[in-house]
């Protein structure tokens, strides 16, 4: 029997978009037939964006009451209207926050310019640290250590993926592109790891000019993490690294924000499978394989603690502007997506019950 197929559920519009997918799926079977081909177990939850710290405890405390056959998280992209995508992982994420303590209050630049050290120089010189600016490669020592090599087969199963350099400064918008050397921007954006800087605080940004040297200075930062990264390992390197270089002049505190572990999944589990044969009828093409650079918190931990397969496939745009104003949901995609899900019920139904 099959016990459950699962939907993760977000906030932002995309994903609801992607709920209502799931949902027509069952609400045309039930209008047709009466009844779904599969039992149909539906998981939402409205902590994915301060990484789910409750879901892991719930899941062990309830695992027969979540037992499932496969777990689908509808939570991707396709590559284009017409061109379907079958995620076969995740990458990791670790949120920092360091904050520089230096003199007990605001000075006079004038006054103490140069007998004290300023606080914001001295984070932007920590900062500046974290990465080569000719290589991108992060700078931490030990960073690299658990990366996973990139071998021949994955690089030329990701070289299908037509995605170009032209394609992806579209996109963002930016004059050009940049990343760790050596490796496609398919590469960077799936297989590698990454540090990005979020935000700076310090000082005074308002109107005008106030030569003041800050009592404090911030910074918020993150790394996607590849596998077999662990957040705990890297957040420990992390900050070491940043003592290791804050003078004695100023007081460094780092806290974590936020965790995920990276993910893989088995492309050849029959869930998967199923999926990709329902993407091609639902869309007319055979979907292309990838990892999603983004990050899902608990999906480590349904993979883990129920046992069972992953399948990640989703229906928004790479140009939906998930996180940003102006957040969209292309429709025709949406009933695309009930297509391809009434298939794959009916397919992952049969594929479970000939087992």
């Amino acid at each position: 029997m099959v016990r459950g197929h699962y939907l993760y559920a977000r906030g932002a519009s995309d994903n609801k978009g992607q709920v209502v997918a799931v949902l027509g799926a069952a609400e045309a079977y039930l209008q047709t037939g009466g009844r779904l081909p599969l039992n149909l177990k539906i998981l939402v939850e409205g902590e994915e964006e301060i990484a789910s710290p409750h879901l892991a405890d719930t899941l062990r405390r309830e695992r027969e009451r979540f037992a499932a056959d496969a777990v689908v998280i509808c939570d991707e992209a396709l590559l284009d209207p017409q061109t379907p995508l079958l995620m076969y992982g995740l990458r990791g994420t670790l949120s920092l926050e360091v904050e520089l303590r230096g003199p007990a209050h605001d000075l006079h630049s004038g006054t103490f310019g140069g007998a004290v050290d300023n606080p914001l120089n001295v984070l932007v010189r920590l900062l500046g640290a974290l990465q080569d600016p000719q290589t991108r490669r992060i700078a931490i020592p030990g960073f690299y250590d658990r990366v996973r090599p990139l071998d021949p087969e994955e690089r030329a199963l990701l070289a299908r993926v037509p995605v170009t350099d032209e394609v992806a400064r579209h996109l963002t918008g930016a004059p050009a592109l940049a990343g760790e050397e050596g490796y496609t921007t398919v590469e960077r954006v799936s297989v590698r790891p990454t540090l990005d800087l979020h935000g700076l605080w310090g000082g005074y940004t308002g109107p005008g000019h106030k030569s003041v040297i800050p009592a404090r200075a911030g910074a918020k930062f993150s790394m996607r993490l590849v596998p077999d990264q662990e957040p705990d390992e890297i957040a420990d390197l992390t900050i070491a690294h940043l003592r290791s270089l804050a003078p004695p002049t100023v007081a460094l505190e780092v806290r974590i924000l936020g965790k995920a572990r990276p993910v893989l999944t088995d492309p050849r589990a029959p869930a998967v499978q199923a999926m990709a044969d329902a993407l091609r009828q639902g869309f007319g093409a055979p979907p292309l394989s990838m990892r999603a650079g983004g990050s899902i918190p608990v999906a480590r931990d349904l993979q883990e603690i129920l046992g069972a397969p992953l399948v990640l496939v989703g229906f928004g745009l790479p140009d939906d502007n998930a996180h940003a104003p102006n957040e969209k949901f292309y429709l025709p995609n949406l009933w695309r997506g009930v297509e391809t899900l009434i298939h794959y019920y009916a397919r992952f139904a049969h594929t479970a019950g000939s087992r």
